[in-house]
């Protein structure tokens, strides 16, 4: 079940591009709270983006870590063991909290594009929720999903499977407007399986948009005598 949930998000990541606007660099503080059971992690940090492709992400707690996204390549770094991966197969997909941040800028989330077919909508109060179904290669893994729009705001996409049970949702508040998107400061995602949920929340701070990136960022490599170990995603 987890992985039909995966599947989903990786689907409905849209390209960084809408209403004829785009946006060449962000920079965001993150803290991503991820509850399973009896189990809790916090990972606090940055994300930084640069068009078209390529997003820096420094983890500073609970470890140290940089980890470079840019086409198929990923690049992990760990300062103080002076460790670093190199992942071919990667992308950045590979960060859904942050595509999930992302995803606001197209207007129906690009379901359209990858096949999804609206099947029907709905008023409710101030808010249009429109149903997709999926393609047709995709039925026997992927059910219905459901889109909630308020005001130009994703206020939350729910996910089914198959069989019409609710795999995953993902609630969006707290949004703020550059140019004509809205990106939401607050992402809620839980995820559903049997006899387990997984809840995770990811709050946003400080966001920059259209601003040069630090030069630390910017210039980052890793350092010289570090050896680098390979790997296929």
């Amino acid at each position: 079940m987890k992985k039909i949930s995966l599947l989903l998000f990786l689907l409905l990541l849209g390209e960084i591009e809408a209403y004829g606007q785009t946006v060449k660099t962000i920079s965001v503080e993150f803290i991503k709270t991820v509850r399973e059971g009896n189990s809790k992690e916090v990972v606090k940090g940055s994300i930084y983006y640069q068009a078209p492709d390529k997003i820096i992400l420094l983890i500073r707690e609970p470890i140290k870590q940089w980890m470079l996204l840019e086409g198929k390549l990923t690049t992990l770094y760990y300062p103080d063991e002076r460790r670093a991966i190199q992942i071919t197969g990667w992308s950045s997909t590979s960060l859904p909290f942050f595509q999930a941040f992302l995803g606001g800028m197209k207007e129906d989330y690009g379901l359209s594009e990858l096949g999804y077919k609206l099947e029907g909508n709905e008023i409710k109060g101030d808010t249009l929720v429109t149903h997709w179904n999926p393609p047709e290669k995709l039925k026997g893994r992927l059910g219905e999903i459901t889109l909630a729009v308020a005001a130009n705001e994703i206020i939350y996409v729910e996910s089914r499977d198959p069989g019409g049970q609710i795999t995953a949702k993902v609630q969006y508040s707290n949004h703020i407007q550059y140019g004509a998107v809205y990106f939401p400061l607050q992402i809620v995602t839980t995820r559903y399986s049997r006899g387990d949920t997984t809840s995770e929340r990811v709050v946003y701070g400080e966001p920059l948009f259209d601003k040069p990136l630090p030069p630390e960022i910017r210039n980052f490599k890793i350092p010289s005598g570090v050896k680098i170990e390979g790997t296929k995603w």
